[in-house]
């Protein structure tokens, strides 16, 4: 998306987010379309701040040139590339993430990847990462905030009273489902953090179990690292635990988001007379 493209995206969806407070100001009611346009507004607005640090050229893939060869490479690395990869040599420069490569489609049974190995590609399909605690609360905060404005509608006058209740149940299952996700993947990384440690013997102590769970191995063991895995609880274990885990919690947020989006164009058909008076701008001048 272009500059030009994305400021006039920008104006447009922010005249929209002032009508809305136009009208909440003037005592005027919003249409659940509205409401939900509005949450749909502020993810938009968090994807496009993201868009400003995105690198350009995304689909041109990055040469990697080195003076030395895979060998070298390895024998240089240490314990931590002795064991047999999966997809490169250089398998052992991934931070250990989840992988939908390496771990969800196998226990999905299918694969799309080619067979061939060693891949002519470094490994880079892994799950979000909070490397932060900061980010971690951003994206939290992100994604709880839209079920948050989705509350906002309790209020709203619905064609039914049953329309109404299931609206006030949606909107806070979509705010508890989307915690549970989070506080589920962050449970799981302490806890693969920890079970890391204890597998190469280290101490596990909270320092050492934030460090792991950052990827910064170097900083508890800066010799070689943590070399020992266990490949079947990282890809099998610890990835059917959560599928097993999400997989209901994902069935009742995907119900309550197409609940939402239904109602939002359902109640068209009985709307009340405010919400078709406009907002009387010139009530925001002075004296005027």
């Amino acid at each position: 998306m272009g500059s030009v493209t994305l400021h006039r995206s920008l104006n447009q969806i922010g005249w929209f987010v002032v009508q809305c407070l136009g009208r909440w100001h003037a005592h005027l009611p919003l249409t659940s379309l509205e409401l939900t346009t509005i949450s749909y507004v502020w993810c938009t607005w968090a994807i496009y701040a993201q868009w400003l640090h995105r690198p350009l050229d995304v689909t041109v893939p990055t040469v990697l040139h080195t003076q030395s060869s895979t060998a070298e490479i390895l024998l240089q690395a240490g314990p931590q590339a002795s064991t047999p990869y999966r997809q490169t040599p250089l398998d052992f420069v991934f931070d250990g993430r989840h992988s939908w490569t390496l771990d969800v489609q196998p226990m999905l049974r299918f694969r799309i990847d080619p067979r061939a190995r060693p891949l002519p590609r470094l490994l880079n399909d892994g799950f979000p990462w909070f490397s932060a605690p900061t980010d971690a609360l951003a994206i939290i905060a992100i994604v709880i905030f839209y079920g948050v404005i989705l509350a906002f509608g309790w209020s709203f006058v619905f064609p039914t009273a049953i329309e109404r209740l299931l609206w006030c149940v949606s909107a806070p299952v979509v705010v508890g489902t989307t915690a549970a996700f989070m506080l589920w993947e962050l449970a799981s990384g302490v806890f693969r953090a920890a079970y890391l440690l204890y597998l190469n013997g280290e101490r596990m102590t909270p320092r050492f179990v934030y460090y792991v769970f950052r990827a910064e191995h170097e900083k508890v063991n800066p010799v070689g690292g943590l070399p020992v895995h266990n490949r079947e609880f990282d890809g099998a274990g610890v990835t059917e635990v959560k599928v097993l885990v999400m997989a209901p919690l994902a069935v009742v947020y995907v119900a309550s988001r197409l609940y939402v989006t239904a109602e939002a164009l359902a109640s068209l058909r009985a709307l009340p007379s405010g919400c078709f008076q406009n907002v009387q701008w010139t009530t925001f001048i002075p004296h005027l």
